[in-house]
């Protein structure tokens, strides 16, 4: 028998993030890729963000292929008319609103709250980990 390499198979979630870093030049850290791989579709316990007026999280962002509504899938729609910034989706609000890690020139700025219903852009943090330190999570 020959020696042979079995290559593993990538996860749906990996391929995703693959999508986003061939689309978008964006490679995001494996302590974000590793929370949302967790977390995919979760609901936080406390969904109020401290410090905000009238911020919630309803639930983070799916990394998951079979789920429609998904982080590349999003990723496109926030992005199609996009001139050197770039969203990537972290947590929805439940109600068309997006958070979103805003990248410009592929440099990650802040966390931003997204909706484009009411054209409306609303600065939240500096970046992820505070984002969750909101919530009460870390």
């Amino acid at each position: 028998m020959k020696n042979t390499v079995r290559l593993a198979k990538k996860t749906e979630s990996e391929i995703l993030f693959e999508k986003i870093y061939e689309t978008y030049g964006i490679k995001l850290c494996d302590e974000i890729i590793g929370y949302l791989k967790e977390n995919s579709r979760g609901v936080p316990q406390k969904k109020d963000l401290q410090g905000t007026q009238d911020l919630f999280v309803a639930s983070f962002i799916s990394v998951s292929e079979k789920d429609e509504t998904n982080i590349f899938s999003l990723a496109r729609l926030l992005n199609e008319e996009s001139q050197g910034t770039i969203y990537i989706p972290v947590a929805l609000d439940g109600f068309g609103g997006v958070f979103c890690l805003k990248f410009i020139n592929k440099e990650l700025q802040t966390v931003e709250y997204l909706n484009r219903e009411y054209d409306r852009e609303v600065f939240v943090c500096q970046d992820f980990k505070e984002f969750l330190e909101m919530l009460d999570l870390l």
